[in-house]
């Protein structure tokens, strides 16, 4: 299995020909790893409006940082830890509704019962990859002990190297965090050039870790369509009152989001702002790991959650369906053409306009052959495709996370739990994509 580090690589793999930069670098300034940090070599860049000149410099990286922890209070269950679902998972590294993949420090786990240890693989076991604790058959302790913990988790940061208006080269040490680590704030004068990722446990940094700032969000262009929601503007534009429905997953619920960030009440809120005189209602009809086979033939497909198309969709007479299913992207695309087919009918039935988002990057098993850079998953090459031949409009975030790369940011940085949820800031992507649907 490829570590994000290595599916990441695209992103300063050229770095001893020709390195991505910024546009604002005239000449120089290349950035490699270097005796415990990163060396910028000299060059000439353009900063608050003027070419300043650079020497070469020598920036120290610190490495990441761990946090220990003691006498954790613990009882699990008799099972085999594996995955981010299987066993008890240790409180440390806690990325919302799951433990950070690889944050748990291996082998620093040490459990007790009442003072007396107890031996891995004879009375439990514990996933390395999430930090889950599971007891054995055999072991000496009982689902129902309270047990002590004592052990290490590392955690993530993202430091930037900045030019000042002097020419001066200065690294800025970002917030460590077990998965979300957001790059430290410029100030508002200074040339970002790049993003340093610090990973779990890392000592040095690797080529991989440096990520070049080239573009700023603002040059992403997507695929995102308008004006294929003509009856829906209108009504948003006159005050008519309409109905919008999210429909989807997890992510669709609000997962890794706080509350009020979700794409769904962003994109409301957003589309509220532009269209001031909408008369518009807004409902959510989504259930975590769902997917369309559980709400199209939901008797073929028992759930534990109400998924049902018809009741929860179609029921609610809207004007306006926006899809979101990353859930849907280990399906068949041929299954699919002819599932969507069935669903746009249904739509269209009853004059309902239909938007389909595009899925965001998910960690690195989840993304197929990825090199970092291009998302070549087939559900959203189908996407692409199906929306274009069938005339709906599509969201396209999927092109948005592709953009990350250029912008300097590790993607992975910006999933809540470090495998499917966006963060807030991975929602706000997907509300602005569907907002340009509204145009």
């Amino acid at each position: 299995m490829k570590s994000i580090s290595a599916l990441l690589i695209i992103l300063c793999a050229a770095a001893q020909c020709a390195p991505l930069k910024s546009p604002a670098i005239v000449e120089g300034l290349n950035i490699y790893p270097a005796d415990g940090g990163v060396k910028v070599t000299a060059g000439k860049c353009k900063v608050d409006g003027k070419v300043v000149s650079v020497k070469e410099t020598l920036l120290k990286v610190d490495p990441s940082e761990s946090v220990f922890v003691r006498d954790e209070k613990i009882s699990a269950p008799v099972s085999m830890p594996e995955g981010y679902g299987g066993g008890q998972r240790l409180r440390g590294p806690n990325g919302w509704d799951a433990n950070a993949r690889f944050s748990y420090d291996p082998g620093t786990l040490v459990l007790k019962k009442d003072g007396v240890g107890l031996k891995l693989g004879k009375d439990y076991n514990v996933s390395d990859e999430f930090g889950m604790i599971g007891l054995t058959e055999t072991s000496s302790a009982k689902p129902r002990d309270f047990l002590s913990a004592d052990y290490s988790f590392s955690l993530l940061r993202v430091d930037s190297v900045f030019v000042t208006p002097k020419g001066e080269v200065v690294l800025k040490k970002g917030d460590s965090h077990v998965s979300t680590p957001l790059p430290p704030k410029s100030s508002g004068i200074s040339l970002r050039v790049a993003n340093i990722f610090v990973n779990y446990r890392a000592k040095e940094v690797k080529a991989e870790d440096i990520y070049p700032v080239v573009e700023g969000a603002d040059k992403c262009k997507t695929g995102t369509t308008k004006g294929l929601l003509p009856k829906t503007v209108e009504k948003l534009k006159t005050g008519e009152h309409m109905r919008i429905v999210f429909w989807g997953d997890s992510v669709t619920s609000g997962g890794n989001a706080y509350p009020g960030h979700c794409f769904a009440e962003a994109a409301t809120a957003m589309l509220k702002a532009k269209y001031p005189n909408a008369d518009m209602v807004m409902f959510n009809e989504s259930y975590p790991a769902s997917n369309t086979n559980h709400w199209m033939e939901p008797e073929k497909n028992p759930f534990p959650g109400t998924c049902d198309f018809e009741l929860r969709v179609m029921s609610l007479k809207p004007d306006v369906v926006v899809m979101e299913f990353v859930n849907d992207s280990w399906f068949d695309t041929a299954m699919l053409d002819t599932r969507y087919k069935h669903i746009k009918e249904r739509l269209t039935s009853i004059g309902c306009e239909w938007v389909i988002c595009t899925p965001h990057f998910v960690y690195p098993p989840g993304m197929g052959d990825f090199d970092g850079k291009t998302d070549s998953r087939p559900y959203v090459k189908f996407l692409r495709e199906f929306t274009s031949r069938e005339h709906i409009a599509l969201a396209d975030n999927a092109a948005r996370w592709e953009h990350l790369y250029l912008e300097g940011i590790p993607y992975i940085t910006m999933l809540g739990n470090t495998i499917n949820h966006p963060d807030n800031r991975g929602h706000r992507l997907f509300a602005e994509e569907i907002v340009k649907c509204f145009e």
